[in-house]
């Protein structure tokens, strides 16, 4: 079982996650009982763009995502507004939100001065 604080669901940039551009605000608190193993964890982001590898779900101890206790979770499906994470551990206390990182050509997302990218049907 989880709950959330009821903070916005449109990506900001507060409390980012290392190595992510933008996170959303809002946080779920998860209740664990028992021993459920790995789930697969589906998330609505309205409007969300680019790949599934581009989105993760961040899981961490203590609700502070800055910090080092953070396991990032890559998606591994988008279809329409519906995100999907598989594989995810969550403990009984954990908190978790999704962040979003802008992958650049080679890997590269700062100083960027111009950027083509024949696959993205720009026209």
């Amino acid at each position: 079982m989880w709950g959330n604080d009821n903070a916005s669901t449109t990506l900001g940039i507060a409390e980012l996650v290392p190595g992510y551009d933008q996170r959303m605000p809002r946080e779920w608190k998860v209740a664990v009982n028992g021993t459920p193993g790995t789930v697969t964890l589906r998330m609505i982001v309205t409007g969300n763009t680019g790949l599934a590898g581009n989105y993760a779900l961040h899981v961490d101890d203590d609700g502070d995502f800055t910090g080092g206790n953070t396991t990032n979770y890559t998606a591994t499906s988008i279809s329409g507004d519906t995100i999907t994470f598989n594989n995810v551990s969550i403990a009984d206390g954990n908190f978790f939100t999704v962040g979003y990182a802008q992958k650049g050509p080679g890997g590269i997302t700062s100083n960027l001065q111009l950027w083509l990218k024949a696959d993205a049907q720009a026209y």
